[in-house]
């Protein structure tokens, strides 16, 4: 689709962990539709997002739609969301795709309520069997701090 419009964009990829997928079960209280694929595309400006969204939808089935950026979560996080499933490795895997723009993407990585490290370590996500994981991201995210606040001073 990205080709068909002659749009650039970056696009990402991960498996998700075991970790991840067991706290989403606990935050969710259910299993019905785990997305263990994460796959994110970052358009250069939301007439380009919008663009590919229409054609993905023209094209493509999917299970469920989120749309963050009409309608922005509490703590203003913005992106539009697919789940779907698809053929991966023999098998047939949920893939929850995440189209958001440049400037989305940099609002998610600096604001301290949305960002990825503050979001991992919140109380709700953790069970006591990742105590000691918690710890570690708890000390990551305290290093990161710290490092971008000297980042900030030598500026």
């Amino acid at each position: 689709v990205l080709e068909e419009l002659g749009i650039l964009a970056r696009i990402t990829m991960r498996k998700k962990s075991y970790f991840s997928i067991f706290n989403k079960i606990k935050r969710k209280h259910n299993a019905d539709f785990l997305d263990s694929i994460g796959v994110r595309i970052i358009f250069k400006n939301i007439d380009e997002l919008r663009k590919y969204e229409e054609i993905f939808e023209e094209k493509f089935v999917y299970a469920k739609k989120k749309d963050f950026i009409k309608n922005p979560k509490k703590n203003w996080y913005q992106s539009l969301h697919y789940s779907f499933m698809t053929p991966y490795a023999n098998n047939e895997v949920y893939v929850e795709l995440q189209l958001r723009t440049k400037e989305m993407d940099k609002n998610i990585h600096e604001a301290k309520e949305i960002s990825h490290y503050t979001y991992t370590i919140k109380k709700s996500k953790w069970d006591d069997m990742f105590s000691e994981v918690k710890y570690w991201y708890e000390h990551l995210l305290h290093y990161i701090e710290s490092e971008n606040d000297k980042k900030k001073t030598k500026k």
